[in-house]
């Protein structure tokens, strides 16, 4: 497969899964919005039928129910960063108000996520344990309004790491791996797409990065792209506010099959179809097993979202 031909396939891929028109690196349209996945939880967007009014623009007045307590950051999917002021006991609307009378973006058409769960109405902020400086992702609902076009920031890919697995099976091959000292299950089956991350964390020490199984690695996890992947026993009895059966964190597994159950096939405007997943390197000391919990054995969670660091984004084409 030829550069130009994976390229394309990235990008059909993340059109299918945004619902937006990926058109292509951002040094080949400089006029079109940039799309950020710095966090891979942003790229879990709403594709519900609901459809939201447009943007106003027209920022409203805000009335601070009580006095702001901690910080937030909020990013935006292209890149835009803002900190608010908050308190832990307002709700997840009276912040989706805050943000409106910063940005004009009306309330109906936010959905924001942290670690990979999105907030919900009058559930409160402290329900989702944010504490000062916590990243929340602000994503559009796209239906009916919102930014229909985005183009991938050239930066963001390093493309001499891309690896082609999807005529590889190491399971008939024997094959086995190790990374971090833990088993690596290689995404077989998949076409992964390197995000550049050389050099960007631990003060440009890639040994976590490395591929020996040496000390200072880090093991590799899978991260399906639907919303509920972050939280796979909600449906189970684990409600906002109370204690998750298996552990509160990032959840993640050491198997790309686990995690693409939660990510469903997509279709882009061609009818191809396809799934995504994001390889991911996880710190190996922070790994917190759901089995010691009485969870399935083939999850992780993660309870510093700082120890876990996407690395790849894995595209299945499905029939």
């Amino acid at each position: 497969m030829s550069r130009n031909t994976r390229q394309e396939m990235l990008f059909g891929a993340l059109s299918a899964l945004t619902g937006s028109h990926v058109v292509g690196l951002a040094s080949q349209f400089p006029d079109v919005p940039k799309m950020d996945i710095e966090n891979y939880s942003v790229l879990s967007l709403d594709t519900g039928e609901d459809t939201p009014t447009k943007t106003s623009g027209t920022p409203k007045v805000f009335k601070c129910p009580s006095d702001p307590t901690t910080h937030i950051i909020v990013r935006m999917l292209t890149g835009k960063e803002i900190t608010l002021s908050v308190n832990p006991e307002w709700s997840v609307n009276i912040l989706k108000e805050l943000i409106e009378s910063k940005t004009g973006i009306s309330t109906d058409q936010m959905r924001i996520v942290f670690l990979g769960r999105s907030l919900e109405g009058e559930n409160k902020l402290s329900d989702y344990n944010l504490t000062e400086c916590s990243k929340l992702h602000l994503v559009l609902r796209l239906r009916g309004g919102g930014i229909s076009q985005f183009a991938i920031d050239n930066n963001l890919l390093s493309p001499g790491y891309d690896y082609d697995f999807r005529n590889i099976n190491d399971t008939k091959a024997g094959r086995t791996y190790k990374r971090g000292g833990m088993v690596y299950k290689r995404p077989c089956g998949y076409m992964r797409y390197a995000l550049n991350v050389i050099g960007k964390f631990d003060n440009g020490n890639d040994t976590w990065l490395g591929s020996s199984n040496s000390p200072g690695e880090w093991a590799v996890s899978y991260h399906g792209t639907d919303p509920k992947f972050a939280d796979p026993i909600s449906k189970n009895g684990f409600k906002v506010g109370t204690r998750n059966l298996y552990g509160r964190g990032v959840y993640c597994s050491p198997d790309v099959q686990a995690a693409a159950i939660y990510s469903t096939k997509k279709t882009d405007s061609n009818s191809r179809k396809y799934k995504i997943v994001f390889q991911n390197r996880v710190k190996t000391s922070s790994i917190k097993l759901a089995s010691d919990n009485g969870g399935p054995s083939n999850y992780w969670y993660i309870e510093d979202p700082r120890d876990i660091r996407p690395y790849g984004i894995l595209v299945l084409e499905c029939s």
